[in-house]
This record gives structure tokens, C-alpha cells and sequence, in this order.
């Protein structure tokens, strides 16, 4: 062996500090996760709010990401803010009407209701038929070729012969011919919204026919 400045000429002795690996990487971190999922809170539809199976099943998908389990008090917290966001924005829809999924209202003393009908691709002419408690049709609404989408349609209330009915429950069945093929079609009816009731974290609006109906299944709100 030589000396080389007092050191030993030994490859062994002595090994350089490996090289930094500056190659990115592509696992999300917590931090990433985190920016996803608030992301998506943000900018989800507030009447079509994320399902707990379809946050669950993001969650599996990011399952491999480190340090998971350190992340449990966090989205609990999100959780809960979003809870009270889906709230508040409920709060405000108290004293306004919505269309949500119906076949049926109650008519007041000389009054009119307000109720649509969902038509699909390719429907033909859409007709309407309004009828009484024991189910005899009262009045027949023609609302023609209308295109797709929700079609808002109002019932003043009258029958066949233009006379006011008597105030009292209603309903109604809406139907086209697509193909040649007669079809029913999904309707709904105008609520006017009274309240707000959560349960199990999440909001319910309270309507003024009694019932209680998610955020999700409000079709429109004027």
C-alpha cells in the first residue's frame, strides 16, 4: 500500500456519498391527496353532492398513499365542513319553490299549479292528464312537440269544461310516443320549501306537502 497526504491508497477505505436522485417522483403525498379531495369538494355541484360510496372508492384508490392512516383526523374535519356548507346552502333555499320528482299536488281554493316533465331524445307529441282523487281524468293538457329536456307545464286549476275544480289533492301522468311506441314519462311538481332538517350530518329540505327531500333530488329552484 502507498500513502497518499497520510491516507491509505485503499478503494475500501474510503466511498463517495451517493448522488442525489432528482428524479421525480410520480406517488401522490399527502399533501397532493389532500389538494385533490378539497378540489373536488369545491367545485362539486351543491345539488348533486358526492355519494359516500363514491368518496369511499376514491379513497380505496388512493389507499397506497403514505402516511394514510395520519391523514383520518383531516378528512374527517373536510367532512365535516362540508357537511356544514351543504347546510348553509340549504338555509338558503327556505321560502322558494322547487320542481322536484311528483306526480302529484294539492290544488288550492281558486288556484293553479306549477309542475313539469322530463322528455327524452326523439319523443313526439307530450300530453298531460290531470286527475281527480278517485282517478277519473278531469282535464287533458297538450304541451306538443317540445324537445328534451324539463318542460315546466301550469294546471289553472279547471276541468274539461273550463269550470274551477274543488281545492283538493291532484294528480297527474304525462306520456309521448317515441318510435311509434307509447311511453310514460318522469314528472314532477313545484314545492315550496319551508324548512331544513339534518340528519346524519347532512341536510334535508322540509317542503310544504310534508315530505322531506334530499338536495340531490331537486330538479330546479325559482
Amino acid at each position: 500500500m502507498t500513502a497518499i497526504n497520510g491516507l491509505v491508497d485503499n478503494p475500501d477505505f474510503y466511498s463517495p456519498p451517493p448522488a442525489a436522485d432528482n428524479t421525480p417522483s410520480d406517488e401522490l403525498g399527502q399533501g397532493d391527496f389532500l389538494e385533490l379531495m378539497i378540489a373536488q369538494f369545491r367545485n362539486q355541484d351543491p345539488f348533486k353532492p358526492m355519494e359516500n360510496g363514491e368518496f369511499l372508492g376514491q379513497m380505496a384508490q388512493f389507499g397506497t398513499v403514505s402516511g394514510i392512516d395520519e391523514m383520518n383526523n383531516s378528512i374527517g374535519a373536510m367532512l365535516e365542513s362540508l357537511q356544514a356548507n351543504q347546510t348553509l346552502q340549504a338555509a338558503t333555499l327556505v321560502g322558494r319553490s322547487a320542481l322536484v320528482e311528483a306526480n302529484g299536488a294539492y290544488l288550492p281554493e281558486s288556484g293553479s299549479l306549477n309542475a313539469g316533465v322530463e322528455v327524452p331524445d326523439g319523443a313526439g307529441s307530450v300530453s298531460v292528464q290531470i286527475l281527480d282523487a278517485s282517478g277519473v281524468v278531469v282535464k287533458n293538457l297538450d304541451l306538443g312537440v317540445t324537445g328534451r329536456g324539463l318542460v315546466k307545464f301550469e294546471w289553472d286549476g279547471t276541468d274539461t269544461g273550463g269550470r274551477d275544480l274543488p281545492a283538493g289533492q291532484y294528480t297527474w301522468r304525462a306520456q309521448t310516443t317515441i318510435d311509434g311506441d307509447e311511453v310514460g314519462l318522469t314528472t314532477y311538481a313545484e314545492r315550496a320549501i319551508t324548512g331544513v332538517t339534518v340528519t346524519g350530518g347532512l341536510p334535508t329540505l322540509e317542503t310544504d306537502a310534508g315530505e322531506q327531500i334530499r338536495l340531490a333530488d331537486v330538479r330546479t329552484v325559482t
